[in-house]
């Protein structure tokens, strides 16, 4: 696949990726593998919500859900992948099950 078919936003966490790996000492072409493969299946997945014929409300909460689905795994991966230690696992569960929580907050208050 060419770079230019690639969402902008995958290439950005590739981006941040490398820049965190470099930073924390770990593999920094790994951690911006893994940070563009979670970007780029949460871009198909906000795709698929968006192009579902849900209700705004429905596909918002199934994106909510895949999306939470998605950093669980990158988190998980990233563990077991030596790339993440106990306290980064940690801050990187509640980032993500905060985010998760704000997104249902605030599908429950427009819809």
């Amino acid at each position: 696949m060419h770079l230019r078919y690639l969402p902008v936003s995958t290439v950005a966490w590739a981006a941040i990726g490398y820049t965190y790996g470099k930073l924390i000492d770990s593999s920094p072409r790994l951690m911006a593998q893994t940070l563009a493969i979670w970007a780029f299946a949460d871009s198909i997945f906000l795709y698929l919500a968006n192009a579902s014929n849900l209700s705004t409300t429905e596909s918002s909460r199934m994106y909510a859900y895949t999306n939470l689905l998605t950093n669980s795994i990158t988190i998980i991966a990233l563990k077991r992948l030596s790339q993440l230690n106990s306290v980064e696992t940690a801050a990187f569960s509640c980032l993500a099950f905060l985010i998760f929580s704000l997104r249902i907050v605030n599908i429950e208050v427009e819809g």
